[in-house]
């Protein structure tokens, strides 16, 4: 049995069965002829392995590329494991919302305790692509390496073609906000890494350690998982190395709200289904060409799925969403855009996770009162309403003021801290601070304040 496991006749049939199932039962929103593509492509690779592996140079060329590739994803998402979490929890909502009701019910657990658990979780992920990309480069623990990098792989390019088929989240975080990629066109990135490591699988003879002293490549690749670990938790418990967000330091927020002088907007197409009232068949018409007029052939069902995106934003506003009200309802962000004054903002994404940090409540009111006696402007803004804002302030004794702002997704953009402290000087972001960070103001002061 052993040795039949271990025959080429076993390994034809199995990707066969395998590739059969893949091409009958994927959703019809991949084309068959792409498909077709990319599974005949796969099968190739896996039953011609023998001959592929003759050619040494094919192996070390895809060896570089996939290394290379996770090393520089894995890095770039350690640099912001916030935001990673941030995009892995909309993933685990919508599966969690999908399986509810049907037989995979029984993985609405998991998907909950991921969500609960997203900032470990992407981590542990930017952990082994670095750990993986490192040791493929210098061809350690080969099979150990390439299992985990088509474990990675397989797992992600089925979550990029779930959100590109069923349109549910637009932009993975494959780079961050490094590099901002469509559904589609992150899943096509993945199936160029998953040939690319049928490639590696099926040359997997010509790769060799880099180092012939074994202490050498595990002394090498110790260092590589020790940095890989400290990364994304110096990042996290600071701020980004690298910040790609729309609000970084020294942007002219009002310049980033303009829209280009080519703008044009998002187009989508929307889709309805109607049914033959002669024939008993039921077709999707656009909104163009609804037979809404000949009720005596059609009837209306029902929207047939999400709208369509028909040609993407052009020359749109890097912030498009920016708006501060007081308790009065009062919109202030224009105000203070325009004040040509400094001016600080504590961004507060939830009040609940600060109430057991009386340090740093501590901190804050220093500082908020230092910035009163200065006739400075100091606000607190976040999306919770104003009865859980009056709540928090009267259990922590907080010396502040608070604006609202109804874009929650706005606050994770401005600042990767929960809360986190932003200097203004009328439109321009001057700096910011993490919370673990908190600035005293005599020492902001003697630095920004000149």
């Amino acid at each position: 049995m052993k040795k039949f496991l271990q025959s080429k006749l076993f390994k034809l049939v199995l990707s066969a069965v395998v590739g059969i199932c893949l091409f009958f039962f994927t959703p019809i929103c991949l084309s068959k002829m792409w498909l077709g593509i990319i599974i005949g492509s796969l099968f190739l690779i896996t039953n011609l392995s023998q001959y592929i592996s003759r050619v040494a140079f094919v192996t070390h060329f895809f060896r570089i590329f996939v290394g290379g590739l996770f090393i520089f994803s894995g890095t770039i998402k350690s640099n912001d494991p916030t935001g990673f979490s941030i995009k892995l929890k909309e993933y685990f909502e919508i599966f969690t919302g999908d399986v509810e009701g049907t037989w995979l019910s029984f993985l609405k657990g998991l998907f909950e305790y991921c969500h609960d658990h997203s900032v470990g979780l992407s981590i542990l992920v930017c952990v082994i692509e670095v750990a993986c990309g490192f040791m493929l480069l210098i061809g350690f623990k080969k099979m150990f390496t390439l299992w985990l990098l088509i474990l990675q792989i397989v797992f992600f390019t089925f979550l990029t073609f779930y959100s590109a088929c069923y349109n549910k989240v637009t932009h993975c975080g494959c780079f961050g906000d490094f590099l901002v990629l469509t559904p589609w066109t992150s899943f096509t990135k993945d199936i160029i890494l998953l040939v690319s490591i049928a490639f590696l699988f099926a040359g997997k003879d010509n790769i060799k350690p880099l180092f012939k002293k074994g202490f050498v490549n595990w002394g090498l690749t110790g260092l590589a998982i020790a940095f890989s670990i400290w990364f994304p938790f110096f990042c996290y418990n600071n701020l980004p190395v690298w910040d790609f967000l729309p609000f970084k330091n020294g942007t002219d927020i009002c310049k980033a709200m303009e829209k280009a002088p080519d703008y044009k907007p998002a187009k989508y197409m929307s889709y309805f289904k109607y049914k033959n009232l002669k024939t008993g068949e039921s077709k999707s018409f656009d909104q163009d060409h609804m037979p809404w007029q000949d009720t005596l052939t059609w009837k209306y069902v029902d929207a047939d799925g999400e709208p369509v995106l028909v040609s993407k934003e052009v020359g749109g506003a890097k912030i498009s969403s920016y708006s501060l009200v007081d308790f009065d309802g009062n919109v202030i962000s224009d105000s203070l855009l325009q004040s040509k004054k400094r001016y600080f903002l504590l961004v507060c994404w939830e009040l609940k996770s600060m109430e057991k940090n009386a340090a740093l409540i501590k901190k804050i009111n220093e500082f908020s009162t230092a910035c009163e006696k200065e006739g400075v402007k100091f606000l607190a803004i976040t999306h919770d309403d104003d009865l859980a804002i009056n709540k928090f302030k009267f259990d922590n004794q907080a010396l502040f003021n608070f604006a609202r702002c109804d874009d929650d997704v706005t606050l994770k953009m401005m600042i990767r801290s929960n809360p986190g402290l932003m200097l203004f000087n009328g439109c321009t972001m001057v700096r910011k601070w993490h919370h673990n960070n908190f600035a005293a103001y005599s020492d902001v002061k003697d630095k920004y304040f000149k």
